[in-house]
């Protein structure tokens, strides 16, 4: 189980100390790049913020610093597809542009783990199936030295094909086939918007769904949150998200093999946007509270009930 309860991040500083990113400072600086190249819609900026931590949080490693931060982030949006929002965002971190900075040929045997480690958001169980492919087929080509951007690009490519058994041919054809098989109260929380399936990436698929915490209070008669009302709409959503979930990573783990026990993720993103409607309604110390209680509420109802870890966003 992954447990996201802020957007903070412990990193190196440039003494090799511990120190603190800003994970929604993060997040806004890629939205701004995806803003510039005429991006209304920047749902990835989250979706790659959220990989991030669960990137980092999930490995034994040493701290990365904030260059090795913003690499990951640039080869997160290569990989995606958004080569030219990395080279933005790189121009605005300062830095030469990424492209630029792994053309040079090496020696890969034993540096192809650490590579693909530092540049794609994928747990250890996959690095050593999609690193033992790329292996398999540099050696069967005689390929001796590679560049840095040919080896994260051939894993890509491993990744996206799923090569486990042409798993892509057997994955059903619509995309909400899955929503098919959910009972008549998950679906109908999705018709309601209460619960929302996200865009699925398809190099770093994850099911991913957003609570609409607007929905929640606008669900009172009152129209007025309090901890006890969010304990009991939430004891009635756990098990609507658990089903949406589970349901959904089964039809993704058809599809994408090499990325079946990646976390899934639920986002509040409204959270602090609707509690400010009414700044007179609530004091600080009460929307902590609601905070913890959502916090709390779903460790218990959700996460620790689940079979597979999941990355937990409250905004």
């Amino acid at each position: 189980m992954i447990h996201v309860a802020t957007y903070k991040l412990q990193i190196a500083d440039e003494n090799g100390s511990p120190a603190e990113l800003d994970i929604g400072g993060l997040e806004r600086q890629i939205a701004e790049a995806f803003r510039k190249l005429g991006f209304q819609d920047v749902w990835m900026a989250e979706d790659l913020s959220l990989m991030l931590v669960e990137r980092i949080n999930g490995s034994d490693a040493n701290l990365l610093n904030r260059n090795d931060v913003d690499a990951l982030v640039s080869s997160m949006l290569t990989a995606s597809g958004y080569a030219d929002v990395a080279r933005e965002y790189q121009a605005a971190r300062g830095h030469a542009p990424f492209d630029e900075e792994r053309r040079e040929m090496k020696p890969w045997k034993n540096a192809l783990d650490g590579i693909l480690r530092k540049a794609l958001p994928i747990t250890e169980t996959q690095l050593a199936k999609v690193s033992a492919r790329c292996a398999k087929l540099l050696e069967l080509e005689g390929m001796e030295l590679a560049s840095e951007k040919f080896l994260v690009s051939l894993a890509i490519h491993l990744l996206v094909n799923n090569s486990e058994g042409n798993a892509a041919e057997r994955a059903p054809e619509s995309k909400k086939t899955w929503q098919k098989c959910l009972s008549e109260l998950s679906r109908q929380k999705l018709e309601q918007g209460i619960l929302r399936p996200l865009p699925v990436s398809q190099i770093f698929p994850r099911a991913r769904l957003a609570v609409k915490m607007s929905a929640i209070g606008d669900g009172q008669t009152d129209n007025w949150v309090s901890v006890f009302s969010v304990c009991h709409l939430l004891q009635e959503l756990a098990p609507c998200m658990l089903e949406i979930l589970t349901v959904w990573r089964r039809e993704l783990a058809e599809k994408y093999p090499l990325q079946a026990d990646s976390p899934s993720h639920v986002f509040f993103n409204d959270f602090t946007d609707y509690l400010g409607r009414e700044p007179n309604m609530w004091r600080k110390r009460d929307r902590q509270e609601i905070r913890e209680t959502v916090e709390g509420a779903m460790e218990e109802l959700v996460m620790n009930k689940a079979d597979f870890p999941i990355a937990l966003s409250i905004k």
